[in-house]
Order: C-alpha cells, then structure tokens, then sequence
C-alpha cells in the first residue's frame, strides 16, 4: 500500500470522523455515510482499496450493556479488493480507523461492541473488542 493511500484514507477517515462525532447520527446513517465516503474516494482514486461497511454479528465475549442485540452489535469492514493486501496494510487501516477515542465512543453509544475486519477473499478476518480501544473505566462497561 503507497503513503499517498494511506494519508488520502487517514485524511478522508478523520473528516467523517469528526461529523459522526459532532453529529446526531443513527447506526444507519454511520453505515450509509461511510459507504458513500469511501465509494467516492475509490472512484476518484483517492484510496486505492474499496472497503465497505455493514453491522454484522458480533462477538459475545465483547458484550456490553450498550451492545445491541448479538445478531447486531458487530461493524464489519469489508476490504473488497484485497489483492496483494498484507497485514501490516490492514493494521494501519485499524489503526487510522480506531486511533480516535471519541469516534469509538461514538460507535459503543450506537451500540456496536465488536469491529470485525474481513476482505473479499477471506485471507484476512479479525474480530477486536472495541472497548479496548477507549479509556472507558472498565467498571462502566464489563
């Protein structure tokens, strides 16, 4: 994956982030707002990786009292063309996309507890806890 991908997808990430942050945004919303964002920056060829966002299972063990129902409470980001894709490409679309606190917040508040990361060609799926990914006071969300 070239830099000039990975600021365009940080860049491009971190602006969505900020109005999912500030805004009154449902899981739909979230869902249909990246999709769109992230089908234009490919169209463009501002990103060169098309991904696409759906709520999925999620993972019991990542339950919180603010996880929708289990069926429901996973957000799979789906690498559709994952040709040459390699692990550290993956973990720094992770990190871009879970580096920011309040973002995830945001994501638990909807009611997600789980982001499952998977590509077109099933070579990549990783399940992670998003509460791992805050500073939330572990008493509050068990």
């Amino acid at each position: 994956m070239n830099e000039i991908f990975l600021h365009n997808f940080k860049s491009i990430t971190n602006n969505y982030i900020d109005k999912v942050i500030t805004g009154n945004n449902s899981r739909k919303s979230v869902i249909i707002f990246f999709n769109l964002l992230f089908e234009e920056a490919f169209n463009l060829g501002k990103i060169d990786r098309l991904c696409k966002l759906s709520s999925t299972s999620g993972n019991t063990l990542f339950k919180t009292p603010l996880s929708a129902f289990t069926f429901r409470s996973g957000l799979e980001l789906k690498i559709i063309n994952d040709n040459n894709l390699t692990s550290k490409d993956v973990y720094l679309m992770i990190g871009i996309i879970l580096g920011n606190q309040y973002f995830v917040r945001k994501l638990i508040s909807l009611g997600y507890d789980t982001l499952v990361i998977t590509s077109n060609s099933k070579i990549i799926d990783l399940q992670l806890d998003l509460k791992n990914f805050t500073t939330l006071n572990n008493r509050l969300i068990k």
